[in-house]
């Protein structure tokens, strides 16, 4: 049940950013600026809307997993990325 919870939050909260995650990951693809730091993701989208700390970091993820972008962890503790590809097309 706790599962199935958490999925149906994760999925409200995926369609509400996805798309602003996309953004963010498309300017920096587009721009040539493919590492960043969380914290870079983060102050995107709260410009954008009011969310949760965590959940850019679960819909990056989930985007990841569905194939629409793919990145790679630089460095953990300082949370640095780099986006390897990205879907413009979306």
């Amino acid at each position: 049940m706790q599962q199935q919870s958490q999925n149906v939050e994760l999925s409200m909260v995926t369609t509400s950013i996805k798309h602003l995650v996309f953004s963010f990951l498309k300017e920096c693809w587009l721009s040539g600026q493919h590492v960043f730091v969380m914290r870079e993701l983060h102050d995107y989208i709260l410009n954008k809307a009011s969310i949760a700390p965590g959940s850019p970091d679960r819909v990056l993820r989930q985007l990841r997993l569905n194939g629409d972008c793919d990145y790679k962890v630089l460095n953990r503790s300082m949370s640095t990325y780099e986006i390897l590809g990205c879907r413009v097309d979306v």
